[in-house]
């Protein structure tokens, strides 16, 4: 079981889950982003999330692990047709985009265009928000990296 996480990676964290770039942590702390990037490599360690993975990788493991609690919901559950729902699960579980658009069978071409459109349907800003608000809608859960 992972340990807790330090006050500072509790916090980077955070910000990532709403939305907030690497460099606008950095900014937002007076760091550089290597400094905060160090911190997300520490974060993928404590989870064992693949090495260098997307941060909405990295959040779905830190929800997943326990070590991050996710939002809470602003809007009622998105109805979710299901080709998106496999893409919010890609998102959650691959980082290169040909690799979520081979996981859900679309050209990669076409997969700025599937998440543009899962964003507006969530009402979310960024992949790794959405991810954290999968999770408090129940969208996605401890299990769903094996499916």
């Amino acid at each position: 079981m992972p340990t807790d996480l330090t006050a500072t990676e509790r916090r980077f964290a955070e910000q990532l889950l709403a939305g907030h770039s690497t460099h606008a942590i950095a900014t937002h702390h007076g760091l550089s982003p290597r400094t905060v990037e160090n911190y997300l490599r520490l974060l993928r360690h404590r989870t064992d999330a693949p090495r260098g993975c997307a941060q909405p990788v990295l959040i779905h493991a830190l929800i997943t692990s326990g070590l991050l609690q996710p939002p809470t919901p602003r809007r009622p559950v998105p109805a979710l047709a299901p080709h998106q729902e496999q893409l919010l699960l890609a998102l959650a579980t691959h980082s290169g985009a040909r690799d979520i658009a081979h996981a859900v069978g679309i050209e990669p071409a076409r997969l700025t265009i599937e998440v543009a459109a899962l964003l507006t349907e969530t009402g979310t800003a960024s992949t790794t928000q959405l991810i954290g608000f999968a999770h408090s809608w129940a969208l996605l859960d401890a299990g769903d990296e094996n499916r």
